[in-house]
């Protein structure tokens, strides 16, 4: 069965669906300068989240060796990587 975080649950299946990947309650648990991996979103690659160490919830994806801020900068998803 196909895991979502957050972003990719509401743009695939509306703002009333639970996420099976919630990075913002995995993320309540990472201590600062640290990260977890979070197995794999099926809608935009995410395989690890972090903690920047100033409390931005960061995410890395399978696509991209960056990391990228969750709340704020772009979410790619599949179709948008060339």
């Amino acid at each position: 069965m196909a895991d979502f975080c957050n972003k990719c649950t509401v743009e695939m299946f509306g703002e009333n669906a639970d996420p099976d990947i919630d990075v913002y309650q995995i993320f309540k648990d990472i201590k600062p300068g640290n990260y977890a991996h979070i197995g794999l979103c099926e809608g935009c690659g995410m395989d690890s989240i972090g903690n920047d160490g100033d409390g931005k919830l960061i995410y890395h994806t399978v696509f991209n060796e960056e990391w990228f801020d969750y709340r704020t900068e772009y979410h790619f998803n599949r179709q948008e990587i060339k």
